[in-house]
């Protein structure tokens, strides 16, 4: 029993069609992927929190440098003798 080759073409060519088909229907049925909200996301709040405390820092170091030139203004300037300039 000979099988003529157009035949067992044509099957195999109506099977891909059927599987492609059914493919494309079941990527269409697919919901979106839905990320997290950034609301629910620590990484703002611990970058929030770094910046707050890099923010507090800063404050204060200026505080204590103002602190520092008005105490050395009030003993009449820097009591350090200056460096020597280079030649």
């Amino acid at each position: 029993m000979k099988i003529p080759t157009t035949l067992v073409t044509g099957v195999l060519m109506a099977a891909l069609l059927a599987v492609t088909a059914s493919a494309e229907a079941q990527l269409q049925k697919r919901q979106p992927v839905q990320l997290n909200p950034a609301v629910n996301s620590k990484v703002p709040q611990a970058q929030k929190a770094t910046v707050q405390k890099r923010e507090l820092a800063r404050q204060q170091r200026d505080k204590k440098l103002k602190v520092r030139a008005a105490n050395t203004q009030r003993k009449g300037g820097p009591t350090s003798l200056p460096k020597p300039v280079h030649r």
